[in-house]
């Protein structure tokens, strides 16, 4: 928007996700003794400054007119002299500078100290009680900033089934960039799949990319301005981020303010950039470069809506209002951001007056994202939860990238008794169906079928009362439905076409996340489809509405 005015008459928030050490297949990595940034600003080049001439760029962000360094006239990767805008910096919008000496600093040796991390974690988690969504005590806080200080970052496994006051040992994490690990339930001979989801999180956490002594800064267009961060970090200054170590699969958030208006201009752009040490002792920054039009009609701010980044953002409003505020009013702030997000639509940005509700286009999703986050362990009420799952919860919410993020809040539900190669992937020699995405409602539920869940840490598959028993020969190995044990954790390798594809649906699931997630097999019956039908999310249940519930309430407020 180009004014705080056209954001407030939108009623929606303004921020950036971000995931700045994702892992990535294709990384432009530049070596050069000159590292070209504004002078003003400090804003990296990047593909949206414009060249005045051969000589001469000008800023995206401050407007500042730069002189072009001698050495960035030659493009290292054409070989060729007199190009500055051919350079790969001004081709890519994410790519990572090898530092130059202005950067270095004496690289600790940290992979040796590394490996008691983990052994400091599994000791504290034994330690700790008092009961709240807050901290019962700052020890854990001011533990984190000494470590955070000291360039430590602390992981927590918790294996605990009992008790163990999250809401106090999360702050070791939090505050130190840090991630939080919860195993509810754990049992090593009565729980496999967490057994199983354990060893597999050690093997990705103790084997994935890791960067040291990081420091993140996030600079946007003049006019613009952050004034909250999400995540997991330590807030040096008013735009600088610390991290002790940073990850692949951590993200965070910010929210944002327009300060002053940009009739001016016609994009406004956000750059993250993160320097950090890497495990061979190499000082490196990652740069992310985001580019987005201005509009000044409040249609153009709802047609560019990004609902998924709105969920997300709001997800973490939501989660900081329940702790400094109650988890009611949370909750009402959620509904209110529905309401009034499509009230402003109805008054400002639609001339169309139907007797039902209607949404744009872009938020379409809006009111059944907002249902489901309602019905998340964070959020939810009316339902018996734990309190560490419930910040457990919070924490994955506050520290998660959008993808993980949107998994848990909206689940992925597939029939896969039917599986055919019609439409499939071809990757690598194997065969992948691409079944189609089901509502997420038991009206699509068949006794007759099996169906898989994938809610981000967690995959399910049920199977119907009457599924056809070929499916439950060819695939689950078992001669009928009563046969199949009742903790199986894992579909078995069968010399079956069946059995192929769905091993290779459900390995293509479990690739497209960090870690895997654990697997449970659930028979239709009382005890273990509670589980699964918890998060058909437009199903009406004892304490929150259905979706076609969820929608009349929003009309009936919007009435008012």
């Amino acid at each position: 928007p180009q004014t705080q005015a056209l954001l407030n008459k939108a009623r929606l928030p303004l921020g950036l996700l971000l995931h700045p050490f994702r892992d990535l297949t294709q990384l432009p990595v530049i070596t050069s003794n000159t590292i070209v940034r504004c002078r003003s600003c400090r804003t990296y080049i990047n593909p949206f400054v414009s060249f005045l001439d051969q000589r001469r760029w000008k800023c995206n962000l401050c407007y500042r007119v730069n002189d072009v360094p001698d050495e960035f006239m030659y493009n290292p990767v054409t070989r060729s002299y007199g190009e500055p805008h051919k350079r790969p910096e001004v081709q890519n919008s994410t790519v990572e500078f090898i530092a130059s000496s202005d950067y270095m600093c004496l690289c600790k040796i940290l992979l040796y100290n590394h490996k008691y991390i983990l052994i400091i974690a599994f000791f504290l988690c034994l330690c700790c009680t008092v009961q709240h969504l807050g901290p019962a005590t700052d020890f854990y806080k001011k533990l984190a900033l000494d470590c955070s200080g000291q360039q430590i970052g602390v992981d927590l496994f918790l294996l605990s089934s009992q008790y163990a006051d999250m809401a106090s040992l999360a702050c070791m994490s939090k505050y130190s960039a840090g991630s939080v690990f919860y195993y509810q339930a754990f049992h090593h001979l009565h729980n496999q799949a967490q057994k199983v989801k354990l060893q597999k999180d050690l093997q990705r956490y103790l084997t994935r990319k890791i960067g040291f002594e990081a420091v993140m800064r996030i600079r946007c267009t003049k006019g613009l301005s952050i004034h909250t961060f999400h995540g997991n970090f330590f807030v040096r200054s008013t735009d600088l981020l610390s991290l002790a170590n940073v990850n692949p699969d951590s993200g965070f958030a910010v929210q944002m303010s327009i300060d002053e208006s940009l009739a001016d201009t016609s994009l406004a752009c956000f750059q993250a950039a993160l320097l950090y040490t890497s495990s061979k002792g190499k000082r490196r920054i990652r740069v992310h470069t985001l580019c987005l039009p201005v509009v000044s009609q409040l249609s153009d701010v709802f047609a560019g809506a990004d609902v998924q980044a709105i969920t997300c953002l709001l997800a973490n409003m939501a989660i900081d209002r329940s702790i400094s505020s109650s988890l009611s009013d949370a909750r009402d702030a959620l509904v209110n951001a529905v309401v009034d997000s499509l009230e402003a639509f109805r008054s400002n940005g639609s001339n169309l007056q139907p007797a039902g509700l209607i949404a744009p286009a872009a938020l379409r999703l809006f009111p059944l994202y907002v249902l489901a986050l309602l019905k998340q362990k964070a959020l939810r009420t009316g339902v018996s939860t734990r309190l560490d799952e419930r910040l457990f919860s919070m924490c994955e919410f506050k520290s998660q990238p959008l993808r993980q993020v949107m998994r848990m809040v909206h689940p992925d539900l597939y029939r896969i008794d039917n599986l055919t190669e019609q439409g499939a992937l071809h990757l690598n020699e194997r065969v992948v169906p691409q079944p189609p995405l089901l509502q997420l409602t038991a009206e699509k539920l068949s006794r007759e079928g099996a169906f898989v869940m994938d809610c981000g840490s967690v995959l399910f598959l049920w199977v119907g009362k009457c599924c056809n028993k070929v499916f439950i020969r060819d695939v689950l190995g078992c001669p009928n439905y009563a046969s199949i044990p009742p903790n199986m954790t894992e579909i078995p390798e069968l010399e079956t076409a069946a059995s192929e594809r769905s091993r290779a649906f459900v390995s293509w699931l479990q690739e497209s996340r960090a870690f895997p997630a654990a697997f449970y097999i659930l028979k239709d019956d009382p005890s273990s489809k509670s589980n699964f039908f918890q998060h058909l999310v437009e199903d009406r249940s004892e304490s929150a509405f259905s979706y076609y519930e969820f929608l009349l309430h929003v009309q009936q407020q919007m009435s008012k």
